[in-house]
């Protein structure tokens, strides 16, 4: 059945461990219907890319920017920004003040999930509110508050293509990859890889696997989405009815800031 996860077209799969193939998690067409029917609300918070952040990381080891990282535990398993504050949403009320301490100490904080559709504005906009209590910057000013484009796949993504612009593709693979210096504790075999063309990247978390095959050792294949399909709509419907938050993505305009 076609779907926003389910494409009818065959030719755009995935291919997970062993060339097993499964279709795509088409999360940033859901993410593009959803954004283009929501009302827009006063954005306070912005967007900064993959491109600026890694320019920062390569020039300055960071400088002020400092990354917090609000997905859960296990879809952390397969890499993470160097140097990134763990702190699942679900936990951010106990750490807020300690972020806020951040930015008053004239960080700019970073906050990405994986795909940053939801807990990453989510999250944004919970700092903004309590920067605003304690006196911050006053209506209609935005604070150093951004959310990374495209959470931490986006970026990973990024990653990939500037080895790929540079050196072609790797021979050995995911595993041949000289990530260290942008991803720590980097594990291949926690994403899969379209075969389409540009490549695209998918974290196993996002999909479900079927029960482990036969035989010591052996590694089971990464399956289409099951039940997770369900937790990620409703992960980003329960967004969408947050009014006070906008849905306005980088391809809204003007609406949201971008740092340059």
């Amino acid at each position: 059945m076609e779907g926003p996860f389910r494409p009818s077209d065959p030719s755009q799969r995935l291919m997970g461990a062993g060339g097993f193939q499964s279709p795509p998690c088409r999360i940033d067409e859901l993410a593009r219907a959803l954004k283009e029917s929501a009302a827009i609300a006063e954005p306070r918070f912005s967007w900064i890319t993959s491109e600026q952040l890694v320019s920062s990381l390569r020039n300055h080891g960071g400088g002020t920017i400092v990354v917090v990282d609000v997905r859960e535990e296990g879809e952390v398993e397969g890499g993470h920004i160097p140097g990134a504050h763990r702190v699942p949403l679900h936990a951010l009320a106990g750490s807020i003040d300690r972020l806020v301490a951040l930015w008053r100490a004239s960080k700019h904080l970073v906050v990405h999930c994986t795909r940053s559709l939801s807990r990453a504005p989510s999250a944004v906009q919970q700092l903004v509110r309590r920067i605003d209590q304690e006196g911050g910057l006053g209506a209609g000013r935005v604070p150093m508050v951004s959310v990374l484009e495209g959470g931490f796949i986006g970026y990973l993504e990024h990653v990939a293509s500037l080895y790929h612009a540079a050196n072609g593709p790797p021979a050995a693979g995911w595993s041949d990859w000289p990530l260290a210096d942008f991803v720590s504790d980097f594990d291949p075999t926690k994403w899969v890889v379209s075969e389409t063309l540009p490549t695209r990247l998918f974290h196993v978390s996002e999909c479900e696997r079927p029960p482990p095959a036969a035989g010591a050792g052996a590694a089971p294949p990464v399956g289409a989405l099951g039940g997770a399909e369900d937790d990620l709509v409703s992960d980003e419907l329960s967004f969408l009815v947050e009014t006070t938050i906008s849905l306005s993505g980088p391809s809204g305009g003007n609406n949201m800031p971008y740092i340059m």
